[in-house]
């Protein structure tokens, strides 16, 4: 048996993590939410992610805290692919994070069967939406 694969959903937003968590986990997956950066730092130090589902706010101070997290995770954590997913997409924004590997830039809104579509091509064992 494959030791289970996680995932990390980061988003100030609770009704987009744990809206998404939820939903993952319905469709079989491991998930683990942090509402900010600090947080996701805790739960990386503990555990190792196949997928991290970044939100990042695309302006000011907040891009800055997302991109020296990203920066941070990159470093902590190579193996875990990250996709991207924001409200505020700019081009400094998009070309910095696949700078940084980044496996997928996605914009706000998406629906949940379109975000499964996307990290499940990363996991071993991928993850289909049952679609209605």
């Amino acid at each position: 048996m494959n030791k289970p694969e996680y995932m990390l959903i980061v988003d100030d937003d609770d009704t987009i993590a744990v809206g998404l968590a939820d939903y993952l986990k319905l469709h079989g997956c491991q998930v683990d939410t942090a509402h900010n950066a600090e947080a996701a730092r805790t739960l990386i130090e503990r555990r190792g992610y196949a997928v991290a589902v970044i939100a990042i706010v695309g302006t000011g101070d907040a891009a800055e805290t997302g991109m020296t997290f990203l920066e941070w995770l990159r470093g902590k954590s190579p193996q875990t692919v990250v996709v991207v997913l924001t409200a505020y997409r700019t081009a400094w924004l998009e070309h910095f994070s696949l700078n940084l590997g980044v496996a997928f830039f996605l914009d706000k809104p998406k629906s949940f069967d379109e975000i499964i579509d996307v990290v499940s091509t990363f996991l071993t064992k991928p993850v289909t939406a049952e679609r209605q």
